[in-house]
């Protein structure tokens, strides 16, 4: 387990960040850039909600604003490095990226981890590696969504989908990525599903398989 300390920022924030150990597992983990990058932003994110001090903007847990030149600058790698290192990060599902006026850009890190504080530890430690889902609504929704759907008991369920017979078993749902789009929202799309269900089975919290007529989802 590794453990992070560093001074509080803020006063409401955390002073405490552990790294779940299944970081050593984590794909880019032997590629020193992005390890370097992906560590310099959760260095540098906030623990708790708060208001950026110059953008006023609101951030959310796990939330950072910077810039590629920014980081280049502590690291001591080149902009173009840097960039390329987070557009890899973002396509592997490991952080989102919103960009905001010039060359700053507010992101979200998605790596599993566990926080600590007080007087709420043990609620974060209940939390685990799922704070990301829990902190941020757009994807705790669809999560819950998720687990709604999943058949909860023993006894095998049978239904027809396009003319053919499907059976979940417990913890299991049949869906087509677009009906999956279309439960979790507007903005939803079935790319932005796919991308989303990636990164849960990275964290083993879900099976997926290619179906006949749709997609057979297992809640672990």
């Amino acid at each position: 387990m590794i453990h992070i300390n560093k001074p509080p920022r803020l006063k409401e924030q955390l002073n405490s960040l552990t790294i779940n150990p299944e970081f050593e597992n984590w794909h880019a983990y032997k590629n020193d850039n992005m390890k370097s990058v992906m560590l310099h932003l959760c260095l540098n994110m906030v623990y708790d909600d708060t208001l950026h001090p110059v953008w006023h903007i609101p951030l959310g847990r796990c939330e950072l604003i910077t810039s590629s030149e920014t980081i280049a600058d502590k690291l001591g790698y080149s902009s173009n490095d840097v960039r390329e290192c987070l557009y890899k990060l973002q396509k592997a599902g490991d952080i989102e990226i919103e960009s905001l006026n010039g060359n700053d850009m507010k992101i979200l890190v998605l790596l599993p981890m566990t926080f600590r504080d007080s007087p709420n530890a043990e609620q974060r430690l209940l939390e685990q590696d799922n704070c990301w889902i829990v902190a941020h609504p757009q994807y705790s929704k669809p999560w819950q969504i998720i687990l709604d759907c999943a058949h909860r008991k023993d006894k095998p369920f049978a239904f027809l989908k396009r003319g053919v017979l499907c059976v979940c078993q417990r913890d299991e749902c049949i869906r087509t990525m677009s009906d999956w789009a279309i439960a979790f929202g507007p903005e939803w799309t079935r790319h932005k599903v796919r991308t989303f269900f990636e990164h849960l089975k990275r964290q083993r919290m879900i099976q997926t398989q290619n179906a006949q007529v749709a997609t057979r989802l297992r809640v672990l």
